[in-house]
């Protein structure tokens, strides 16, 4: 009776370890998707206006991915959760519950890091040449009054719409897009 007793313990603690791991791992692959940068290059080079309207849609459907992934994170803790059946207060759940947010955090670094990484490499310009990209914005060349005028600007300003803008704008987006997306 002693050892069929114990065998049962260890049987179901060993299910819910089972539980516990495929859950996490389940966490893991849901951010695996969020390793893809959140800058699509394409083939043709294009004004920058419709460079940053493609990136916003983009982005926003980026977006709910990424929120869809959360409430798919969220029923896995909530799974376990439910077979653990653990003191939401006690230690052990507050240390896995950090664990988890950890994972998240990590996946989160790795998501803007991934994209930082991919933009420099657009912005790069042996990078460019090495790889024969064509230019990702379309600025023509003006000479007016005997200094250059590049249109749109290079730089930012007051409309918004310069290149610096544009490019500061899709850092942006990296960074609070997924912050924004409540996983």
């Amino acid at each position: 009776p002693y050892i069929n007793s114990a065998m049962k313990i260890v049987s179901e603690v060993d299910v819910l370890v089972k539980k516990m791991k495929d859950n996490v791992m389940g966490i893991r692959s849901k951010m695996e998707d969020w390793r893809k940068p959140l800058f699509e290059r394409k083939a043709k080079t294009a004004d920058p206006e419709m460079v940053a309207t493609i990136h916003n849609a983009a982005v926003e459907a980026e977006r709910e991915n990424i929120r869809s992934q959360g409430k798919d994170i969220h029923k896995l803790m909530k799974d376990t959760l439910d077979n653990v059946k653990p003191d939401k207060k006690g230690k052990a759940w507050l240390d896995y519950v950090d664990y988890v947010n950890g994972l998240v955090i990590e996946g989160i670094t790795v998501a803007i890091d991934s994209s930082m990484k991919f933009m420099a490499d657009q912005l790069n310009i042996k990078q460019n040449q090495v790889n024969m990209w064509s230019p990702i914005f379309e600025i023509k060349v003006d000479l007016e009054g005997g200094d250059l005028a590049f249109i749109p600007s290079i730089e930012a300003n007051d409309r918004e719409n310069g290149i610096r803008d544009i490019i500061n704008a899709i850092v942006n987006d990296f960074i609070s897009k997924i912050g924004r997306a409540h996983v």
